[in-house]
């Protein structure tokens, strides 16, 4: 049986592409982030949750504005999700007099889709 490499050994293929860097001190996170792409895709994610917070807030009343959890902008579709299955039946009703107003705001938008996520899902809280 082949004995294994020793921990210390910079050349050790365990030591590879792990974020140490040959002194064996960590990265910033934030060069690691930047690598990744990974703050870029948070930063541009950030930025479309705030473009349509910014498109249906003059649109739907303050307390279904308030029931949308968040917005996912995926393959031309907008999902939609909200805290319940009353809150997800209101805005059913509501988003089709808005789609000539969400063609215009964003025309790569083919279709939507409104699901549950309750607030527990969102935090992460244990129910």
């Amino acid at each position: 049986m082949p004995k294994p490499p020793p921990r210390n050994n910079p050349k050790s293929p365990r030591l590879a592409g792990n974020g140490l860097s040959r002194s064996g001190k960590p990265r910033e996170i934030s060069s690691l982030l930047s690598g990744s792409g990974l703050a870029n895709r948070a930063r541009e994610f950030v930025r479309k949750q705030e473009d349509w917070g910014s498109f249906f807030a003059p649109r739907l009343e303050p307390a279904l504005l308030a029931a949308i959890g968040h917005y996912v902008e995926k393959d031309g579709t907008l999902t939609i999700f909200v805290d319940s299955a009353s809150w997800a039946a209101r805005l059913r009703f509501a988003l089709p007099d808005l789609w000539d107003a969400a063609r215009e705001f964003r025309p790569s938008i083919a279709r939507w889709a409104v699901k549950i996520q309750p607030v527990a899902a969102r935090t992460g809280a244990r129910t």
